[in-house]
């Protein structure tokens, strides 16, 4: 349903395109750098869709030495790798609420739906189950923030913003496992159940280079 909402805001900014004036801005803030782009569809009303993305690689390599059952020592070599890849959608709007000569105040609302995607391998094998419950995630986002530009022209602007960002995540997972049963002596089978939940507020400030055509 999220992404369908996002697919209607692009088409709807697309629509707008033939009366609106189309903006472009970078954000290299404190925490992850963004760009995105937009239409100046009246005066004081900027709508926009934006991206920011974040990937990440590593390993971990073992060598030791283990006894087999023969009695003689073997080298045993383990190799994992794995990757992480972080991709931050979002849609949001500019208001401008007050201007004064080449200043401008505004605030800024903005929905993201971040889409994480992960791959493990343990010596050239595919390790599934790290895999399905990062990808298994789901996260949403939002920010809230107040900033303000500064026309060095008619068509660039330097801005300062500050605001409140939250960030849900929520996980379901279900695995089998087995219990003693003390009535039989044996061990059953059963099924476990676990919801995840974290969310997150921390406030944010960025500075925005933004370039009106």
């Amino acid at each position: 349903m999220k992404n369908k909402i996002l697919l209607l805001a692009v088409a709807m900014m697309l629509s707008f395109a033939s009366f609106a004036q189309f903006t472009f801005s970078v954000s290299p803030g404190q925490s992850l750098n963004g760009a995105s782009f937009g239409f100046k569809v009246m005066d004081n009303i900027v709508p926009y869709v934006g991206f920011q993305h974040i990937a990440a690689k590593g390993f971990y390599n073992e060598t030791s030495w283990e006894y087999m059952y023969t009695g003689g020592l073997q080298k045993v070599e383990y190799e994992t790798t794995a990757s992480v890849s972080i991709l931050i959608p979002h849609i949001g709007v500019k208001f401008f609420f007050i201007e004064k000569d080449d200043l401008k105040a505004y605030a800024n609302l903005s929905l993201a739906k971040p889409m994480l995607s992960a791959k493990a391998e343990q010596d050239g094998e595919d390790i599934d189950e790290i895999e399905d419950q990062i990808n298994d995630l789901k996260i949403f986002g939002a920010e809230l923030g107040f900033g303000v530009e500064y026309y060095l022209a008619e068509q660039f602007s330097i801005g300062g913003e500050f605001g409140f960002r939250y960030l849900r995540v929520r996980h379901n997972m279900e695995y089998d496992t087995e219990i003693y049963n003390p009535n039989t002596g044996y061990y059953d089978n059963s099924q476990v159940e676990a919801e995840f939940g974290l969310s997150i507020r921390p406030t944010y400030n960025k500075i925005s280079l933004n370039y009106y055509f």
